[in-house]
């Protein structure tokens, strides 16, 4: 059993973020529906959120990991959103991707108590 399973796959999905967010979307060969960029913004940091919540419950032992993951998702998608902006020539920081991006972080607040984490 791996000790650290959440903080592995939040770390992962964070790369994945990363790079996808980072890479020309003309590269990827995604099917294309209307809202799929904002749809996959929302879905993309919900997970994210979860993740992090999961790994500071259940392996990082944090007093407030519901804050903290939501924090920590938008700081992260709006960081990303600046350097889209300002670090490429082919990609452009959008302020709803970075609502959509807290959107989805946020989604945690509603389903929190739901989510296993005793």
């Amino acid at each position: 059993m791996v000790k650290y399973r959440y903080t592995a796959l939040a770390t992962v999905w964070l790369g994945l973020i990363v790079y996808l967010s980072f890479r020309k979307f003309s590269e990827l060969a995604l099917p294309s529906f209307r809202f799929q960029d904002k749809i996959g913004h929302l879905v993309m940091y919900a997970l994210l959120s979860v993740l992090l919540f999961q790994a500071l419950v259940h392996e990082l032992r944090w007093t407030s990991p519901l804050t903290l993951a939501i924090f920590f998702s938008i700081l992260i998608g709006t960081a990303i959103e600046f350097g889209q902006h300002y670090l490429t020539t082919y990609r452009e920081g959008s302020l709803y991707d970075a609502i959509f991006n807290a959107l989805g972080a946020v989604t945690l607040l509603f389903y929190h108590s739901k989510i296993p984490y005793e």
